[in-house]
């Protein structure tokens, strides 16, 4: 596998703060109704991502699912200079999923934490 296309998950914290890598294991699919999430996709679906892999950790779900699209994507202002990323998901084997992914704008994935992640359908 090439080493651009590898998770590289280092627990920091004992809250389960990751760092991911820097581009997607997956493409991004327009089939099946999935598009990229505005004119963000890319980036959205490295959150997304993040948001499947913290949910496989805390759930000791292995192998991580594949996160299929992003189906929506919106943000709102948070506490200290921060985003919150609310995200519905499709994700192999749990359907469409909602996650809410708290972050500082440029910081990458080493200052995002997964505040939530439900199952909303199959």
């Amino acid at each position: 596998m090439r080493t651009s296309l590898v998770l590289v998950a280092l627990l920091l914290t004992a809250c389960g703060t990751v760092v991911v890598s820097a581009r997607p294991p997956h493409p991004l699919p327009a089939e099946h109704g999935c598009a990229k999430a505005v004119e963000q996709g890319a980036f959205y679906h490295k959150v997304g991502y993040f948001a499947v892999v913290i949910y496989s950790l805390w759930h000791d779900i292995s192998p991580v699912p594949v996160l299929e699209c992003v189906v929506s994507a919106t943000t709102r202002p948070a506490r200290g200079n921060a985003v919150d990323y609310l995200l519905v998901l499709r994700v192999a084997g749990l359907g469409t999923c909602e996650a809410l992914v708290w972050g500082v704008r440029g910081e990458g994935s080493q200052d995002w934490k997964l505040k939530y992640f439900k199952q909303v359908a199959n």
